[in-house]
């Protein structure tokens, strides 16, 4: 059937003869041989139809520009979706691009250079394991090293350069990020529009595995193994229980944020302040057994801002440890 033909039997539905398509629910058409087709609504562009089943099963986003101008444009330098249409603001290093950001969060120490020890550490202040952080030191910088290199001796050091990581971009990925490493919103949406069935706002574990096989490339075995690694290794980094099902999550925003670092950073953060929580309440209970005291004893404390719920800084604190700005803080030298 055309796309003339399409349009006006929307604009007709249940309209025609016996001759004309006929139409079933909103968007979709179903022609005298039974072949079934969806169309965009506004636009009646064909985006589905059974003759390729997989095109009715993975949906395509709609509507897309009334929440992100110009979805299919690449971003140079924000991650984009339709909760996001700025981006993550005031994202470290958001002068470069999307892909860049992505990985400076491994370039500890801002020098456009990733070495493999900045690697392992990047993954460490991210709460991995030290096996796995070897593991993925060994992966990333093994694989991604040379091609990122200025020239084609190799370097034995295995440094990833930020400036070339768009030439590190592999196959079987979700073409989020284009060849040059923008950010492509209406490339993002696909994912959950795609993939996502239980719910939009995630993926499940088992979701995000089936997304990984419907990327696939053909004859390309390092891609389909990296796609798998990345998704795994951010699933083992920030999975959630969904509250209603109780059923591990990746949420979307999680998923977004990776894209652009920001997520990176704001895990490093948390957990050291959860650490400095833990710091304060170790020191409070110190204290309280110094005085003589049940380790639990007075106030409660409320250790991140290292002061009690009566907003007294808590007493006797233990050598080491010293009040600033009403904060007990460990004392330095």
């Amino acid at each position: 059937m055309s796309h003339h033909a399409a349009k006006s039997e929307l604009r007709h539905r249940g309209g025609g003869d016996a001759g004309t398509a006929r139409s079933s629910p909103a968007g979709t058409l179903i022609n005298d041989d039974g072949i079934e087709t969806v169309c965009d609504a506004t636009t009646h562009v064909v985006t589905g139809t059974s003759a390729a089943r997989v095109t009715l099963d993975r949906p395509l986003p709609h509507d897309l520009d009334e929440a992100i101008p110009a979805p299919w444009l690449p971003r140079a330098t924000r991650a984009v979706d339709a909760d996001h249409p700025d981006g993550t603001l005031h994202n470290p290093h958001e002068n470069m691009s999307v892909l860049q950001q992505h990985v400076m969060f491994f370039d500890r120490n801002n020098d456009g250079i990733i070495t493999p020890l900045e690697t392992y550490q990047g993954f460490r202040a991210l709460g991995f394991n030290i096996l796995f952080s070897i593991a993925a030191m060994l992966v990333i910088n093994l694989n991604f090293a040379y091609v990122t290199q200025k020239s084609w001796i190799p370097d034995p050091r295995f440094y990833i350069h930020v400036e070339n990581i768009h030439k590190a971009k592999h196959g079987s990925d979700s073409g989020t990020y284009d060849t040059e490493g923008r950010f492509i919103p209406a490339k993002f949406e696909e994912l959950f529009a795609k993939y996502a069935k239980t719910n939009p706002g995630y993926l499940t574990f088992a979701e995000g595995l089936a997304m990984t096989e419907a990327l696939r490339c053909a004859t390309d075995p390092f891609g389909w193994f990296a796609a798998k690694f990345e998704f795994g290794t951010l699933y083992l980094l920030c999975m959630e229980r969904d509250p209603t099902s109780g059923e591990r999550i990746m949420p979307r925003e999680y998923m977004r944020a990776q894209y652009d670092g920001s997520l990176f950073y704001r895990i490093e953060q948390t957990r050291k302040d959860e650490a400095h929580r833990r710091e304060l309440a170790m020191a409070h209970r110190r204290a309280a057994i110094a005085r003589g005291e049940p380790a639990d004893h007075g106030a409660p404390i409320d250790v991140a801002a290292g002061i009690d719920m009566q907003g007294k800084p808590p007493a006797g604190l233990p050598p080491g440890w010293s009040m600033t700005n009403d904060t007990a803080v460990p004392t330095v030298g």
